[in-house]
Order: C-alpha cells, then structure tokens, then sequence
C-alpha cells in the first residue's frame, strides 16, 4: 500500500467522512491508512475529537474525515456529512449493525451521497459478513451481489487487510462523479472559503480552528470573517502538525490568527482584504437575534405560568453546572448528552459553557451560582485546585463524556431521593469474647483490614451471612480509650446492643457515602 501525505494543489481531493458505531474500527483504519497511532490515545478507546486527514493513494489525493461513533456526538457526524464526497460507513463483523450504524444510516438516507461500506475486523473467529449484508439490507442498505448496488469492502484495519482495495474503490467513485474538480466560490468578493470542524482555545496559540476548505485558498496574511467573528492567518498548520504558507481546496487545516472560538459547523470567508473583509462581519446583536427562535409575548406568559404551576406542585430541584472543555464539538455533545436526561422533579441548569482553561473567574462564578465545575479533557491547575478546595466548589475531570453524563444523572437522581452505598472502613476478626460483672459484651479482637473507628456503624458477619447491626460504644487498646485501630492491632470493642455471637465472626466497620457526584 503505496500511501503518503498530499502535496497536490492542482487536483481536488474527494473528502470521505468515515462513520460508524464506537468501536468498529473507524480511527484504527486512518491510523493504518495514515502510519500513525492514534487510537491507543483515545481514553476508553473512543474518539471523541473530530479529526481530519489528507493522504495520497496512487498519485491522488484523499481527505478523511474521522468523527466519533459515541451517541452523544451525533451533531458531529451530521456536520461532517454536509461536506462530504463520500460516506464510507464501517461495521465490525463480529458486532454488526448496532444502534449508532443506525444513526449513520439514516444520514445517508438525507444526504444523496455515495454510500461505500467497510466490513471490518474479518479477521476474528466471530465474524460473520454475510449476517453484516443481512441486516444492512434489513435496514435498507443493499450491498452489491445482495439485491442492491452499494460497493462494499471487507477489511481487517489492524492486520492491513485489503486495505488496498478500500482506497482503489474511493478513487473509483471519485472519477466516476468527478470529484475532482475544482469547487466554485459563492462569495466572488472572498479567495476562499471553508467549514468549521472543530474550535478550541490552544494554551499557546489561543483561539484555534480545524477547517476543511471548500472551496478556493487560504494563504498566510489573509483574513477571516466567520459570523460576528474576525482574524488575520497568523499561522496555518498542516493535519501533520507542519506550518504551511497556503492551503487549497479539500484541505484540513488549522488557523491560527483568531480573535475568539468559532462555531462548529459555521462557515468561514477568507479575503485579501481586511477592509473588504470586515464588509462581511455581522453585527454581534444581529447574530444572537438571529440565531434566538422568536416567541411572542403570549408563549411567553404560558410558558411562565406553566413553569409557576410546576413547581406549585412538586419542588423542582436544580442543578448547577459549569462545563468546560478542549473543543467547542466537545462542549456541544456535553450539553446534547445532558438535555436527555430526564430525571422527574429535576433540572439542570447550565451556568456556562465554554473551551480553555479553569480560571479564577469561573471558580468565582461557581461560589455565587452553587455551581459544579465539570471539565472535559483540560488540566487543572494545582494551586486553582486548591483554590477552589478553600472557596468550597466542587471540580471534577473527565476524560470519557458517559462517565460525566453517568455522574450527572446520578447526582439528579440523589437530589430527589437520596440513595447510598455502604464504603468499608475496616474489619475485625473476633479471637476472645469476654462478660464483664454488669453483664456487658467485650469482643477481644484483630484488626485484619482497613481501620477500626469508635462511632461508626457495624454489623456481624458469619462467614458469607451478614446477622447484625450496631454501633461502637468502646474502642480499647491496651486499655485505653482510643479513637481507632489500624490494621495488625489488637483491640476490645464494645458495642452498643449485645448478639449472640461466636469466637471468628468479623465486625465489619462502614459509613454510609452519598451516590451521586460532590463526596
């Protein structure tokens, strides 16, 4: 497989959007196609960036487009289908078509596009390709030689598999529609143009875009108009992480240069002029009214007195968030993922939204609002944790989005009927039983495990059988009163209520965590 990075400006490359469900081999696939590794550096195995690659496969140019397969990023997949050429949907032969190979299909169905299918992981002893082509066509994808006319590939990504014959059957679909043209500008007053895949603010080079160019250039020098946003190319940077001076159509690229984060999924305008450019800025006011669905002031009152009835039945309890992230696509599947939690007597409210960093300012911000601070895929700073530690808020890390979303559920779910789990501090193994003059009950014992702390709740285990609950009264050790007992260490424990029980029974010292995040 003759594969390298592109270099040919003359000639268009076809951009192929590969999708498909988590896990089915999407960015293993680029990573052969490409040389590198990507996916051992995707935490829980899951891409959750949009990314987007040109390589060249005999003498022709190729842009790939790779977006996550989790569910929460099905806006991503969508924004990627609006510039695509070519939609190549993969589907691991041992798990065929799942919920997400769905999601995919459906786009598809909307787009008009040419559909190529990769069967993949053929290699493993639960592939079965001809159940894949079953329930493809049973979702109406009918692969050639199966009732239908749709080409398909069948693959193994991680042992280089026919590899060879994917990229020959792009280059096949993109002369039969003669991808590779060159596209048209719309805006005649614009060098170029292009679609917003990602935005982020990088630590260095601040506000940061990936966009693929549709059309025209983009040179070093020039200026773009994205909306109510503007900027001048300070650097662009290749998909290989090298500074180039130009960039054509079909190309992925990142600007440097920005004033601010654009929207993903927003189109750009680059120009030679910044006079000319910034004829093209919309009005920031004009933009948020525009962007605002309109309701009229009756909708208005209903909404208002329907809320009011709300909560004169049932206390709605609220939720305070403030989610930062690396990426804007990141921030907008954050806030997809939580709008369908539906937990009743719940809501959440999302104080801010936004990419960078944690600042003083958002830690401030979540002291006056009672917010939680949820950030994705961004380090925090040590002494702003502490800071945070002393101001009372609560931060918290992600770096696998349902892990966020899990805890967030979970926390609506503790606000209205708290549940909780039992967290072992310690066991004593019972070795003597001693009955003082008053009757009471002394359990001469061996901490085996953990701690023993006077106060705590207990309860008595007989081999696999829990019998009783109760509580210490009196811990002793060499008698003294003490507060706790650590592992290896002799102690007499006195509870609070007397059992019957026996030489080798445990006491099983617990307190009792509340679910939900914030503990």
């Amino acid at each position: 497989m003759k594969v390298s990075q592109s270099n040919n400006v003359q000639m268009r490359a076809p951009i192929v959007t590969i999708m498909g469900h988590v896990d089915h081999g999407k960015t293993t696939l680029l990573d052969k196609i490409r040389g590198t590794n990507i996916v051992d550096k995707e935490f829980g195995g899951i891409t959750q960036h949009v990314r987007a690659y040109q390589v060249t496969y005999e003498g022709k140019p190729i842009t790939f487009i790779d977006t996550p397969g989790h569910e929460a990023f099905l806006n991503i997949r969508k924004r990627g289908s609006q510039i695509n050429d070519i939609l190549t949907l993969i589907v691991a032969a041992d798990d065929s078509v799942m919920p997400q190979t769905k999601e995919v299909i459906d786009i598809w169905k909307r787009s008009n596009l040419p559909l190529l299918v990769v069967i993949n992981k053929i290699d493993l002893p639960g592939a079965d390709i001809e159940r894949v082509k079953r329930q493809l066509a049973e979702n109406g994808v009918l692969l050639e030689g199966y009732g239908g006319d749709i080409p398909f590939v069948t693959i193994s990504a991680k042992q280089g598999i026919n590899i060879d014959k994917y990229l020959e059957m792009i280059n096949f679909i993109a002369e039969y529609y003669e991808m590779h043209k060159p596209r048209e500008i719309e805006n005649k007053d614009s060098i170029g143009e292009g679609f917003v895949l990602e935005s982020t603010v990088d630590k260095f080079r601040g506000p940061t875009a990936t966009v693929i160019i549709t059309g025209g250039n983009i040179k070093i020098g020039s200026f773009v108009v994205c909306r109510s946003k503007f900027g001048k190319v300070r650097s662009l940077i290749d998909d290989t992480g090298k500074q180039t001076n130009l960039a054509f159509d079909s190309q992925p690229i990142s600007i440097v240069g920005l004033d601010d984060v654009l929207d993903v999924g927003s189109k750009i305008y680059v120009f030679d002029s910044d006079k000319v450019a910034k004829k093209y800025l919309i009005d920031e006011k004009e933009e948020k009214a525009s962007t605002n669905t309109p309701t009229s002031s009756l909708n208005k009152k209903i909404l208002a007195e329907l809320f009011l009835e709300q909560q004169e039945k049932q206390e709605i309890k609220e939720l305070n968030l403030i989610i930062i992230a690396d990426t804007q696509s990141s921030v907008e599947a954050i806030k997809h993922s939580l709008s369908k939690i539906d937990v009743p007597g719940t809501k959440i409210n999302i104080v801010l939204a936004k990419t960078g960093i944690l600042t003083q300012s958002d830690i401030d911000q979540a002291e006056i609002k009672k917010a939680f601070i949820l950030t994705f895929n961004v380090g925090i700073d040590k002494k702003l944790q502490t800071v945070a530690d002393n101001q009372g808020v609560f931060v918290r890390e992600y770096k696998i989005i349902y892990e966020l979303v899990d805890d967030v559920e979970g926390a609506l779910i503790s606000l209205i009927a708290p549940s909780f789990e039992e967290e072992i501090i310690g066991i004593a193994t019972i070795k003597k039983i001693f009955i003082l003059s008053d009757g009471e009950q002394i359990c001469g014992c061996v901490v085996s495990e953990g701690k023993i702390i006077k106060g705590y709740q207990v309860y008595i285990k007989k081999g696999e059988e829990r019998l009783a609950e109760s509580k210490i009264v009196s811990l002793k050790q060499y008698k003294n009163e003490v507060k706790e007992v650590t592992s290896g260490h002799e102690c007499g424990i006195q509870l609070g209520d007397k059992f019957d029980i026996e030489e080798g029974d445990q006491i099983v010292c617990y307190k009792k965590v509340k679910l939900g995040f914030g503990n």
